[in-house]
């Protein structure tokens, strides 16, 4: 095997190590955001109860003939609580995400910089203990790319979020924890590269 090989597997070894720390980071954010959604849900439903709500003539309702903006503009500003939270997920999940990126980007560009120097079979040599230069490369574009659109769609969700009546809180929590395809992407690469990961440099 040509001795320039050795130094790029130290790179994108280094960046599978990020990959999957940063995989570990995203399930904890991710996990630690479920009460806010489940706060958000909660919410969402007592205000369109608010919504609905017929109010009987009462003393109360006399005393406060406002209490049904009172109740919404409260529930409201508690909603709005709540995205302050997932918008604070989502810096998380930013910074998970530059973290992979630049341990990609620093891998990618060692490759860039050596295949030239490379022979055709370096790169696509592969054992049945370590992956070849060519599957590494392929990896961690797929890592950052699905990690890069995984973050951006809830950057995307939040940025669109209608905190009102008519909030569709059910179907913003299922798009929000939709991160199954990923998950299964980055869990089968680092699978495969288990073996590279533990060996000795």
């Amino acid at each position: 095997m040509h001795d320039d090989v050795s130094p790029l597997r130290r790179e994108f070894k280094h960046a599978m190590c990020v990959i999957r720390d940063q995989k570990g980071a995203w399930e904890k954010h991710m996990e630690e955001s479920r009460p806010h959604l489940s706060s958000l849900l909660t919410l969402s439903g007592i205000l369109s109860s608010c919504v609905a709500a017929k109010l009987v003539a009462s003393d109360l309702v006399s005393r406060y003939p406002d209490i049904r903006q009172r109740v919404m503009r409260k529930v409201e500003n508690e909603l709005l609580e709540e995205k302050a939270k997932l918008e604070n997920t989502v810096k998380l999940l930013k910074r998970a995400q530059n973290m992979l990126s630049g341990a990609c980007q620093k891998a990618l560009h060692a490759y860039e910089e050596q295949r030239q120097g490379l022979r055709v079979e370096d790169i696509c040599l592969r054992t049945e203990t370590e992956p070849s230069v060519a599957d590494m490369v392929e990896w961690v574009m797929d890592a950052e790319r699905h990690f890069s659109s995984h973050v951006c769609a809830r950057e995307f969700l939040l940025e669109n979020m209608s905190l009102g009546e008519n909030f569709a809180a059910q179907k913003f929590a299922r798009e929000w924890t939709d991160d199954a395809s990923m998950l299964a992407v980055l869990n089968e690469m680092l699978c495969t590269a288990s073996f590279l990961m533990e060996a000795k440099d």
